[in-house]
């Protein structure tokens, strides 16, 4: 999965994602949710766990990234009309 599809299925209401591979963590699933730099930071396995911590701020970046366009296309995205 390419960075370009976690931010695709993120903006289609995917719900929280592993901050590494952009798998679904929502809800209770996933392996863990860490604090780093005071912010939460859902992964899926330890494997993204161990990917995780070889470059945090990385990933975190990338999941700030990925919240900015999240609320730009929210607020792009037309809201319905009301009478």
């Amino acid at each position: 999965m390419s960075i370009d599809d976690v931010m695709v299925s993120q903006l289609d209401g995917g719900g929280e994602r592993c901050a590494v591979c952009g798998k679904s963590v929502a809800g209770s699933s996933g392996y863990t949710r860490i604090k780093f730099e005071e912010q939460m930071v859902a992964l899926c396995c330890p494997l993204c766990l161990k990917t995780f911590q070889q470059n945090p701020l990385e990933f975190v970046r990338r999941q700030n990234t990925q919240a900015e366009v999240h609320a730009i296309f929210d607020l792009l995205r037309p809201k319905p009309v009301t009478q």
